[in-house]
């Protein structure tokens, strides 16, 4: 309100949110109360938040992982909840660009091709998460992609999975799982 600066000695409160904090400072010269945030946001949503789920999702890091980082690093850990919410949103946003940027890779293929024709080449390389071992193919994911031999692009990708955790857990308290993003779409064998 008054426009002189603030000094952190005066903070009465602090919220956490994720790696984030509001800092809750009164003015010792205007009693004014001043919310100050410790980076930036989008629609009330740290975007240092975001960028952990990204990079969460980029390693292959999982929550335990993450906090014990974090706990090594003396930064305070992260909930659940919030890790979970940020990468629904992450996850999406990266779906969506891998789209976009596996149809320009096939306009580039096609470019690249033979001239006059739009016949590409690609190869095409599958597999299951977890190995066979000869006697038993019981692996719950999968993964599949196509990319193209004059650019080495991905062209396309296919993910299966035959388990769903919000549907299974529904199954075993005999109730109709709530509505949510289910990514089982395969029931066959994992060979198949």
């Amino acid at each position: 309100m008054c426009t002189l600066p603030l000094v952190l000695n005066n903070c009465v409160e602090i919220t956490s949110q994720g790696l984030g904090s509001t800092l809750k400072i009164i003015c010792s010269a205007c009693q004014a109360t001043n919310l100050i945030s410790t980076g930036k946001k989008q629609n009330r949503v740290f975007d240092m938040n975001k960028k952990l789920a990204a990079a969460m999702l980029h390693t292959g890091l999982g929550e335990s992982d993450i906090n014990n980082l974090l706990a090594a690093l003396n930064i305070p850990t992260v909930s659940h909840f919030m890790l979970d919410q940020r990468q629904k949103e992450t996850g999406a946003a990266m779906e969506i660009v891998a789209k976009e940027s596996m149809k320009d890779s096939v306009k580039e293929e096609i470019i690249f091709s033979s001239p006059g024709s739009r016949r590409i080449s690609v190869s095409v390389d599958a597999g299951w998460q977890k190995r066979g071992s000869g006697k038993c193919y019981d692996s719950l994911s999968g993964h599949c992609s196509m990319i193209g031999n004059r650019t080495g692009k991905v062209l396309g990708y296919s993910i299966r999975s035959k388990s769903c955790r919000m549907c299974y857990e529904a199954f075993k308290a005999n109730r109709t799982p709530t509505e949510h993003n289910c990514k089982k779409n395969w029931d066959g064998s994992s060979k198949g």
